[in-house]
């Protein structure tokens, strides 16, 4: 079943005042008179536009899509069976087993963080030894019920697509960064190098 949301590049839920903008960005992108060294597929792109546009534009026509749209996503959805049931019931079970135990542990690391500390250990170590048995046990907690997560979706037979952060780009812009600086502080190096920088210069003659 063809999602002429999709096909238009709106939500759900647009108005019919945003799908009217974008279905005319669209015809006149995709008009085949603006199209001519690729006129096959203009002609293609702009029939299924206009057709999207013209269940969309109707309101009694887009409410009875919606209806149909709803009815085929939900036809979709994979339907878990008894063995996915009980396998889901056992890694749960197993996730909380290991969610207990770690509440244990850090239980444990606690009361021996809280015992007196020895003369040559001052209030501020011991408050960032706490500091850092809360935060492992957070984060251990955590990544737990993220792999649950995941592994359930995945079992389910969902496709999992991993959205790049802000942060992921800093750090893929910053290694970067120190990449070019590494080279450039190796290419200075062996300029300075009298042997390498003559064989650098008959190399690239052109620097001459």
């Amino acid at each position: 079943m063809k999602n002429y949301y999709e096909i238009l590049e709106v939500n759900e839920t647009a108005s019919e005042e945003t799908i009217s903008k974008v279905y005319k960005f669209l015809a006149k992108k995709y008009h085949p008179d603006t199209n001519p060294d690729n006129k096959e597929f203009a002609e293609a792109k702009f029939k299924e536009i206009s057709e999207a546009y013209e269940i969309l534009s109707n309101s009694e026509k887009r409410a009875s899509y919606d209806i149909e749209l709803k009815e085929f996503k939900d036809s979709q959805m994979p339907s878990v069976n008894y063995e996915d049931y009980e396998n889901l019931k056992n890694y749960c079970i197993e996730l909380e087993n290991k969610i207990n135990y770690l509440q244990q542990y850090s239980s444990n690391l606690k009361n021996q963080a809280n015992v007196e500390p020895q003369k040559n250990y001052n209030q501020t170590v011991n408050q960032t030894y706490n500091d850092a048995v809360n935060q492992s046990y957070n984060d251990a907690v955590n990544q737990a019920y993220n792999d649950a997560y995941i592994n359930t979706l995945k079992n389910l037979g969902y496709k999992i697509r991993y959205k790049k952060t802000f942060k992921d780009y800093c750090k893929g812009f910053i290694s970067l960064v120190l990449t070019a600086i590494i080279i450039f502080v190796i290419a200075y190096i062996c300029w300075q190098i009298p042997s390498l920088r003559s064989y650098l210069k008959e190399l690239f003659f052109f620097l001459n």
